[in-house]
């Protein structure tokens, strides 16, 4: 398959996984790892400063496992997730390494090196942890026959069970001959990286940001409180009722976009400014510059999130941490529920504390937006 056939198919295979019925009933399992995110937390607070990372990346990734994936992560396969987790960083770097001298590119030059070697052994695990996830919800597969979706009840039916994890429908497509079990492992593999990490990087940028301005921290402890109380945990219609946090998110996600570039291969020529890109040019979209661009956004390197409260005075193109058009993140509204859900449950019962500020912060060459040195909060008890 050419001309994006290949992505259409798969998009068309996905899409259903992040129908809302289905993001409604995850939604007790996204709870449940918010809870155990916010003991993580509570255990921090003897500290002087805790390296937010850390923590989100857990709390992502036991949360993408269990919905999309629809596999609980056991003690050893947790502590397998977490040299998984840094086995992604250290593939990174790697790339980037090599991306920058041209001697490498060949594959058999690059094999040869300390650097393909590493690159070899970082691959394998990585499908290792994959296969285990993809072994674990094949062991505990679901006789699947027709799908239905009833509006008119509060759960559905999907396959005749009230729960489908996306990998279930990959499974089911590999069964029908649509997709063959590389084509999962492509999937599977593109979810486990894009839907952990990324939510983990922009909630990292989030609690640095916000406790750095506790004004604004305390504007959203507000809104919370006035909606859900306080040892509550908010529903997803309390979610939908935080606007000031909403606005929040977004602003960081403009300042801070997880995926800070996109790429694009034209198939037809593309004037910018007075240069014409001809067909079968590859653009890069330098999304996190384009956020940055005075003339849409009134003092760009501040932190506004009054300026998402309104209609957008910019182009609707300038602002797009998810990508934009057809191929937009297939995942955004879940990720958005996750931060809400998290964000709003530690600001009311936590005041997060300015360590790292952002002019501290130096960037990695990486393709994920990543900061060289660890970044710092303070967690301090609102209530004793």
């Amino acid at each position: 398959m050419d001309s994006g056939d290949k992505w259409r198919e798969r998009r068309k295979i996905l899409t259903p996984a992040f129908h809302f019925n289905i993001l409604r009933n995850f939604y007790t399992i996204l709870v449940e790892n918010t809870e155990k995110f916010v003991h993580q937390i509570d255990m921090e607070t003897t500290k002087e400063k805790s390296d937010i990372f850390d923590l989100v990346t857990d709390f992502t990734l036991k949360s993408l496992c269990e919905t999309a994936m629809g596999t609980k992560l056991d003690d050893e396969t947790s502590e397998f997730g977490r040299t998984y987790k840094n086995a992604i960083h250290d593939l990174g770097n790697i790339v980037l390494h090599r991306a920058q001298r041209v001697w490498m590119y060949p594959t058999f030059m690059f094999s040869l090196t300390k650097f393909g070697r590493t690159q070899k052994k970082l691959l394998d695990l990585i499908s290792s942890f994959r296969d285990r996830v993809v072994k674990k919800r094949r062991d505990d597969s679901i006789n699947v026959k027709n799908i239905h979706f009833n509006d008119n009840e509060d759960d559905f039916v999907i396959y005749g069970k009230k729960r489908l994890a996306m990998l279930d429908l990959l499974l089911e497509a590999e069964k029908n001959g649509t997709i063959n079990m590389q084509g999962v492992n492509e999937e599977v593999d593109t979810f486990m990286f894009e839907g952990h990490d990324t939510t983990a990087t922009a909630l990292q940028f989030t609690f640095m940001i916000l406790a750095n301005h506790q004004e604004i921290q305390d504007k959203i402890v507000e809104e919370c409180n006035a909606i859900v109380s306080a040892e509550k945990m908010p529903t997803m219609n309390d979610l939908s009722q935080m606007k000031y946090l909403d606005c929040c998110i977004k602003e960081s996600l403009r300042m801070f976009p997880p995926v800070f570039f996109i790429s694009r291969k034209i198939d037809e020529s593309v004037i910018l400014s007075t240069y014409e890109c001809p067909p079968g040019s590859e653009i890069h979209i330098m999304i996190r510059e384009l956020h940055h661009v005075c003339k849409q956004f009134e003092n760009p390197f501040d932190f506004r999130p009054e300026r998402f409260m309104k209609e957008p005075t910019w182009h609707q193109y300038a602002y797009i941490p998810f990508s934009a058009g057809p191929r937009n993140c297939i995942g955004q509204k879940f990720a958005m529920m996750e931060m809400k859900l998290a964000l709003s449950t530690v600001l009311r019962r936590y005041k997060v504390l300015a360590v790292t500020k952002p002019e501290d912060i130096s960037y990695l060459a990486d393709f994920i937006l990543r900061s060289k040195d660890p970044v710092y909060v303070k967690f301090e008890r609102r209530f004793t």
